[in-house]
């Protein structure tokens, strides 16, 4: 009216308005949550550096030098190279947790094995361990990436991939600590994990089938209503 011409642009109706208000919430909910783990990040790295010092000083106050403070100083440093994406990013860090995983557990297991006078043990043994658990996360991780909308799929197949994992790892032991592969405890863990692979395999069939009845059942009533 100011302007003396009409307007080519419509009204917002109810649907516009509403689309509006729940990008606004969504908006809202997001910049909550960034807040919330922006201050658990800052809280566990305050948490982590203050017990790293509290370790420093009591082992320096009782024994005069670092003897065993070490040990949890770089304990906590490598938990805090892990966990950091997690806590910055929430789900988006996986990719940065697993990342540093990748890169600074054998660095760690190093610092450790020189710590402890060792004499290469615990590379021996947490190395292969390590890779191993490594690639299985990793797997873990790529399985939920392509079965978003299957999530019960997923984690039945990361549960029938830990069994040759835990083989694996169990052989590499036993060749170092002469240990058996497998003993009555292992199988009642695969034979649990194989259990709940099953149910959740099951579980996912159920899921999909009733997807598919509710998929359907709009095009029958569709049909009845134009008969």
């Amino acid at each position: 009216m100011l302007n003396g011409e009409q307007s080519n642009t419509e009204p917002e109706g109810p649907a516009a308005g509403r689309e509006n208000a729940l990008q606004y919430a969504d908006s809202e909910a997001e910049a909550a949550a960034g807040t919330m783990r922006s201050r658990c990040t800052v809280a566990f790295s305050l948490l982590l550096l203050a017990g790293s010092a509290a370790c420093a000083v009591i082992n320096t106050v009782v024994s005069g030098k670092l003897t065993w403070a070490p040990f949890p100083i770089v304990s906590m440093a490598f938990a805090w190279l892990v966990f950091f994406p997690v806590l910055k990013a929430g789900k988006k860090g996986l990719f940065g947790a697993l990342l540093a995983l990748s890169v600074f557990i054998l660095p760690f297991l190093y610092v450790l094995s020189r710590l402890l006078k060792s004499n290469g043990n615990i590379l021996a043994a947490g190395a292969p361990t390590a890779a191993l658990s490594v690639v299985f996360l990793w797997s873990v991780f790529a399985l939920f990436k392509r079965l978003k909308t299957r999530k019960r799929l997923a984690a039945a197949a990361s549960l029938l991939l830990a069994v040759p994992t835990c083989l694996l790892i169990n052989l590499v032991l036993s060749k170092l600590f002469f240990l058996p592969v497998i003993d009555v405890w292992d199988m009642l863990a695969i034979f649990l994990l194989l259990i709940s692979a099953a149910a959740l395999f099951i579980a996912d069939l159920a899921a999909k089938k009733k997807h598919i009845v509710s998929e359907k059942k709009p095009e029958h009533s569709g049909s009845r209503g134009h008969a």
